[in-house]
């Protein structure tokens, strides 16, 4: 038998996890896995949308049926619940099948939602729909968050990312208010009804454009060094981003889920609030623009000034609430950084490398809405004992919380990116088509 070297063995295993990289994810040209990110990206949209459109048509909703704004907000608790508790079993159950099948049938189950919604005879039957939709948002925001991976090089992970969950940000910005405005102009089934319109479009145009792509996890992102070890080192990276990402958008919601008295306390008019909060929704369009920028160069530092920015934004609008000159600046600090999160954390959970990419999503999705609705139950609390300069301050605390274990875990939250195949972002590059292969 002959020896070999360090560099020669070294050299074998980066042949065996690139070749086992081919055959884990098909290769697609540069131009196929933009539009496939596109096509996700909207689907983001769409899913947002949905979820968030009784938060401006509730008093509506609440009125037809007869009932209270308290009583019709257990259609938003329902959902949210939904998300929290069916992610991880959902993604569990489908993972032996395709996911572009799987996608779509999320997509298909959101529309029957929509349907159901808009055409509910009764509050009962209302609650099921809503109950319906937020199961295909637990299983959705899982594969979809975890369908870069199979498409895109580790090291191109966060611009990927950032295309797909700029849907968040545009739901927040156009989605919400439009189907909002379409309610209030037309009632809030013909809004239900339009979404759903525009649902059956986007699934034509998923089953058209998306690739298909295998359900085993691609190996460029499981063969990590991480990955080794015994279980708590295999598992604190994963554990430290998913206890990261409940802190923030628990952080993040004790304070904006009362946003509109923090904006007439800062000297907004009752009509001027709804303009300003779609400016906080165009401002987190920047925050997810910067974050495609640093996140694969030194995502642990674009981390740390990210979360600085809710923290500087945060204390500004407590200590500053009723100076508009202060508050102002402060907030749409707050928001900018909000806008940069969901791909920090959806891109670092994967960057673990410790379960699949579906699964990473699926725990993302459940930890961010277990952070929110906790956040909104904490925030009440502060608001009812300590008053409302206190909710930004508490956000904030929470948030020194969460910078700290990102300090502490530099596993999970990493200053470098690995550097593998298969497809890159980058023009120079590669050039599209089969030329390049």
């Amino acid at each position: 038998m002959t020896s070999s070297t360090p560099t020669e063995a070294t050299e074998a295993i980066e042949a065996t996890q690139a070749a086992e990289t081919r055959s884990a994810s098909p290769e697609h040209t540069l131009s196929e896995v933009f539009v496939a990110l596109v096509a996700l990206a909207i689907s983001v949209f769409i899913a947002i949308t949905t979820e968030l459109m009784p938060v401006g048509l509730l008093p509506t909703m609440a009125e037809s049926f007869g009932r209270s704004i308290t009583q019709a907000g257990i259609i938003v608790t329902v959902y949210a619940g939904m998300v929290a508790v069916f992610s991880v079993p959902l993604t569990i159950w489908t993972a032996r099948f395709e996911r572009k099948q799987v996608l779509l049938a999320t997509l298909i189950t959101f529309t029957a939602s929509s349907i159901i919604v808009a055409t509910a005879p009764h509050f009962a039957v209302l609650a099921v729909g809503r109950a319906l939709g937020g199961a295909a948002h637990a299983l959705f925001f899982a594969v979809a968050l975890g369908y870069p991976a199979r498409l895109l090089r580790p090291q191109d992970l966060g611009r990927g990312m950032a295309i797909l969950t700029s849907g968040v940000s545009i739901g927040f910005v156009a989605g919400v208010p439009a189907a909002t405005a379409l309610g209030v102009q037309f009632g809030w089934r013909a809004a239900f009804a339009a979404v759903s319109v525009v649902a059956v479009i986007l699934i034509v145009v998923v089953w058209k454009l998306l690739p298909a792509v295998p359900n085993t996890a691609p190996a460029a992102i499981v063969s990590r060094p991480s990955a080794e070890g015994g279980w708590w080192r295999r598992m604190s990276p994963f554990i430290a981003v998913q206890t990261v990402n409940f802190l923030v958008y628990g952080s993040h919601y004790v304070a904006y889920t009362y946003i509109n008295p923090l904006l007439r306390a800062a000297g907004f008019s009752e009509e001027g609030v709804a303009p300003m909060l779609l400016v906080l929704g165009g401002v987190g369009i920047i925050g997810l623009f910067l974050t495609g920028l640093f996140l694969d160069r030194f995502p642990r530092r674009a981390l740390f000034l990210t979360l600085l920015g809710f923290l500087v934004g945060l204390v500004g609008l407590g200590l500053g609430l009723e100076v508009w000159m202060v508050a102002i600046p402060s907030v749409i600090l707050w928001n900018i950084a909000f806008g940069a999160a969901p791909t920090y954390f959806s891109t670092a959970s994967m960057r673990t490398a410790v379960v699949s990419p579906d699964m990473s999503g699926a725990w993302i999705n459940s930890s961010s809405n277990v952070g929110i609705a906790l956040g909104a139950i904490l925030g009440g609390a502060v608001l009812d004992s300590r008053g409302l300069a206190a909710v930004p301050l508490v956000a904030a605390a929470l948030f020194g919380v969460a910078i700290l274990v990102v300090w502490r875990a530099k596993a999970g939250f990493p200053a470098a990116v690995p550097v593998a195949p298969p497809v890159s972002l980058d023009l120079s590059e590669r050039q599209d088509g089969a030329g390049s292969r």
